[in-house]
């Protein structure tokens, strides 16, 4: 059960990376290219782990790992995307409900029978699932709400997640933990390098970089937050290679920690910012996130029994 261990403390991570991704997205910071950009260079920081096992596979295999970089960046843009054009309150639950329900698919349909998930872990799935949802949304069911371009926006996310989840373990099960995590992380960066092709990238890129008087306010909270969102995913992605298939979809289900931890920090953070207390706290939203937390717990029992 080490790679549960490994899940829940990288979701703690990413749950603090995403407090400095609300924070970017809502003002210095406001444009998900440079997001998916940054991001995505990142990933040649991976060149440092060379020497403790790098090997060149088989041209099939490289393959394969730089598609799943390439997946891997293109889903966070298409999720930075959705959040800047629909706000959080609408993808993230639909997000979160859809990511495990692909990841399960997709691993049934190319890891075969590896993946044969059995009846006691599907109703632990449902209950993650559930209370992931629960937990992201925000105030009532009519305020959520979401349109035919929100849905379609959420299915692509929730696709790419999954994707590049499957194509991790096909790499995994292929090479070692840090070499295919190399090659994967190279992807990853050339996808990034490549949207400088672009324009519009290059405009909103530059512009970010160029202006002095935002800097401090930028680069502290990015480099933070990307620092802890880069151990998480190194994390999550050692989970991936750790568990067998058929687990493969309680790691992307498990995303529900991210937010029961978010709304911790919330809760610290509120000492100084009681506003921040009240906006997760009031209303409908106690009855979300104590259901939420419920059926977390009840997954968890679930799956260790």
């Amino acid at each position: 059960m080490l790679w549960l261990y490994i899940t829940i403390g990288a979701y703690f991570l990413f749950a603090f990376s995403s407090l400095t991704d609300r924070y970017l997205l809502a003002g210095p910071l406001p444009h998900p290219r440079v997001f998916a950009f940054y991001t995505g260079v990142t990933g040649i920081l991976a060149s440092f782990l060379i020497p403790f096992g790098f090997s060149v596979p088989e041209p099939f295999v490289i393959m394969l790992a730089l598609v799943a970089g390439v997946v891997s960046v293109l889903g966070l843009y298409s999720a930075y995307r959705a959040v800047y054009h629909s706000g959080v309150s609408r993808i993230v639950p639909m997000v979160g409900g859809l990511f495990p329900i692909f990841t399960l698919f997709l691993s049934i349909l190319i890891l075969g029978r590896e993946a044969v998930v059995s009846p006691g872990i599907l109703v632990a799935l449902a209950f993650f699932i559930l209370g992931t949802i629960l937990l992201s949304l925000r105030g009532s069911l009519r305020e959520f709400a979401p349109s035919l371009f929100d849905i379609r926006n959420s299915l692509l996310v929730a696709f790419l997640f999954a994707a590049g989840f499957v194509l991790a373990k096909l790499v995994y099960g292929h090479e070692s933990f840090l070499n295919g995590f190399i090659w994967m992380r190279w992807g990853g960066f050339l996808t990034a390098v490549s949207l400088l092709a672009f324009p519009a990238t290059r405009e909103v890129v530059f512009r970010a970089t160029k202006n002095p008087a935002s800097q401090k306010r930028v680069y502290i909270p990015f480099l933070l937050g990307k620092g802890a969102g880069s151990a998480a995913f190194l994390m999550q992605q050692y989970a991936i290679f750790l568990v067998q298939s058929v687990q493969l979809a309680v790691i992307s289900a498990l995303q529900g920690m991210q937010y029961f931890f978010l709304l911790l920090f919330v809760g610290i953070l509120a000492v100084k910012k009681p506003r921040l207390l009240k906006e997760e706290f009031s209303g409908l939203n106690v009855l979300w996130r104590v259901l939420g937390a419920s059926c977390i717990a009840a997954g968890f029992l679930l799956f260790t029994l």
